[in-house]
């Protein structure tokens, strides 16, 4: 009998384990396919477009030169070369959007791969909740599909956080140099991670002196302090110098910080009330579905009210979540007072939140008689199954949809349109290479056109309607510069040059919701184009 059960406990052993090892390696797998599946199929949006063109300078160049004005830090750009050459793409016109955007998604995923470190000290049913949340959380993944650098803020900050706990309660060396790996990456990231810096610093000090966790107060001394500046420094360095050919680059990222908080207040079109970012996640409706966290928020307030309760408890678990729980509350505050407002800045407080929710639903677990356990985790699954569906909703079926809470003034299908065209007409005519573009908009409002107009070697530029515009055979203007370009067309031109100009599109065309695009094409260019159909 005792063989018996001796056997039988071992094969109960072994059948936990090895579900719960398919399990995670199923949501990693879910997980990765909604970030990486058809990267390529969502127009460019205006930044992604701004930023692959800068790409461009690198990849083709061999030059990047940090601007402490625009484009933000070098780190995606730098760590989008890697990509690039895997697929051989040596120019702009060799790269596609799927090359681009695997940089931020793969650091979505490599974020939720390294909280596997966290598994003993947070445990397996609350390590399995956090990351089951975030690789399905609709808004990590919606900008994990970006070519923006707030995939690889949030992704290094969090790696950054667990990094240091590990230092904290094993006192190893390697956690404080990967500390100040990832401090440095974060700082070449975006320049918004100064305030990640300062709330995490305010986290960690917060935690020392207001709970009686021992692991902040050892082993925090001087040493341990230079190791981190200085693989922080060096790796801040590298970026920010492009790699030692431009010395100037790190004094430049300190002029960022008060370039970015000097125009956070500068453009009306982004400023928003203290509540925006909430206002995206709570209710949506398009038709007749409905978009909603608010399955992640009400549980965030349960593991606010149970961190707040069990603050001084000595479980090393607890120091992490402490640290986090106020990391999180101080980024709330800050970003939600900074009028500047973009729904993608928001992706590092949410995955703070998203770690509290976690906790919420482990403790209401825990609390809860075995009938009220039965329905948290069927209230839990259905909220799960709900983030994953709407997760798929965003991100492929609504991409760009406008009523998406996550679309923010996005490119519509009609510049993929617009692109193919030009090549048909441009394709189809002898002088294909020689054909010049002029593509005109008020403000330089015409991205993300460089982007998909990459291919063609002729093209001017221009936010007002220049005297030369009748030597262009093609042209694309915004509405409000109609008027100019008719009278230019038909009154500059010297007798004989005068060309007839028909409409380039048979429908109308936007770069984005509500911003028309016009074009136009000269009439025997256009006639030749048909004949060689």
């Amino acid at each position: 009998m005792i063989t018996l059960k001796w056997k039988f406990t071992v094969s109960k052993t072994f059948t936990y384990k090895h579900v719960g090892s398919a399990l995670l390696i199923a949501v990693f797998f879910i997980a990765s396919f909604l970030r990486l599946y058809n990267l390529g199929d969502r127009p460019m949006h205006v930044d992604e477009a701004v930023h692959a063109i800068k790409f461009g300078e690198l990849l083709e160049h061999n030059y990047y030169k940090y601007d402490p004005v625009e484009y933000h830090g070098p780190a995606l750009n730098y760590l989008t070369l890697l990509p690039s050459c895997i697929s051989g793409s040596k120019t702009l016109t060799d790269i596609t959007e799927s090359t681009l955007r695997i940089i931020p998604a793969l650091c979505g995923i490599f974020m939720l791969a390294f909280f596997l470190f966290m598994k003993k000290s947070l445990g397996n049913r609350l390590l399995l909740i956090i990351i089951l949340m975030i690789s399905f959380s609709s808004l990590l993944i919606f900008y994990n599909r970006y070519y923006i650098q707030e995939s690889l803020l949030a992704a290094f900050t969090f790696c950054l956080i667990i990094s240091l706990y590990k230092y904290f309660i094993s006192k190893k060396i390697l956690w404080i140099i990967l500390s100040g790996f990832f401090a440095g990456l974060m700082f070449a990231s975006k320049e918004t991670s100064i305030i990640s810096f300062v709330c995490l610093t305010g986290s960690i000090l917060f935690v020392r002196y207001s709970s009686n966790h021992s692991g902040l107060r050892t082993g925090t001394g001087i040493v341990p302090a230079i190791i981190f500046i200085s693989v922080f420094i060096s790796v801040s360095f590298l970026f920010f110098s492009s790699f030692f050919s431009n010395l100037i680059g790190p004094v430049d990222s300190l002029r960022a910080m008060v370039n970015y908080f000097t125009k956070a207040g500068q453009f009306p079109d982004h400023i928003q009330p203290w509540h925006y970012y909430f206002s995206l996640i709570l209710f949506r409706k398009v038709g007749v579905i409905w978009f909603t966290e608010a399955f992640t928020l009400i549980f965030f307030v349960f593991g606010s009210i149970s961190i707040i309760r069990k603050w001084n408890d000595a479980e090393s678990e607890n120091l992490f979540i402490n640290i986090i729980f106020v990391f999180t509350l101080l980024l709330i505050i800050i970003y939600s007072i900074i009028p500047y407002k973009t729904p993608w800045s928001m992706m590092t407080f949410w995955t703070g939140c998203i770690i509290v929710s976690s906790y919420g639903i482990i403790r209401a677990i825990e609390l809860s008689t075995e009938r009220i356990k039965i329905i948290v985790l069927i209230i839990s699954g259905i909220g799960l199954l709900h983030q994953a569906w709407q997760s798929y909703k965003t991100s492929f079926t609504y991409s760009y949809h406008p009523q998406n809470p996550f679309v923010y003034s996005h490119s519509t299908p009609d510049v993929k349109l617009i692109s193919d065209l030009l090549i048909k007409i441009t394709d189809g005519i002898p002088q294909k290479n020689n054909t010049s573009i002029n593509i005109t908009a008020a403000n330089n409002d015409y991205w993300p056109l460089p982007w998909y107009l990459r291919s063609f070697k002729k093209v001017a530029w221009n936010e007002n309607i220049t005297h030369d515009i009748y030597l262009y055979p093609i042209i694309l203007c915004s509405p409000e510069l109609e008027a100019a370009l008719i009278e230019k067309l038909y009154s500059v031109p010297p007798p004989g040059k005068v060309n007839l100009y028909i409409p380039l599109f048979d429908k109308y065309m936007e770069l984005r919701s509500g911003m028309e695009i016009r074009g136009y094409i000269k009439k025997d260019l256009y006639d030749e184009y048909i004949r060689n159909q």
